[in-house]
């Protein structure tokens, strides 16, 4: 789990008990940067990724990296 921090994997695991199954990757982001919104807002502590402004809206390696994590470990599957 190089450069990967367990509270990632936690909150990706988190976001996506609460979505449910079949939950595509771009609206995995947007949820978690939704999320991470949050955490600032209303906790003001800093956010779990690192966002950058994308075409199609927040994007995070951070994100993809802890999807493939999760992927690897056996926990998602990602269909294509």
């Amino acid at each position: 789990m190089v450069g990967i921090a367990t509270e990632q994997v936690l909150v990706v695991h988190y976001v996506l008990y609460r979505l449910g199954s079949c939950v595509p990757v771009t609206k995995l982001r947007k949820v978690l940067f939704l999320c991470d919104c949050n955490v600032v807002k209303r906790l003001g502590r800093r956010p779990f990724f690192t966002w950058v402004k994308y075409l199609y809206g927040p994007y995070s390696r951070e994100v993809e990296a802890v999807v493939e994590y999760l992927v690897a470990e056996g926990c998602v599957v990602r269909e294509v």
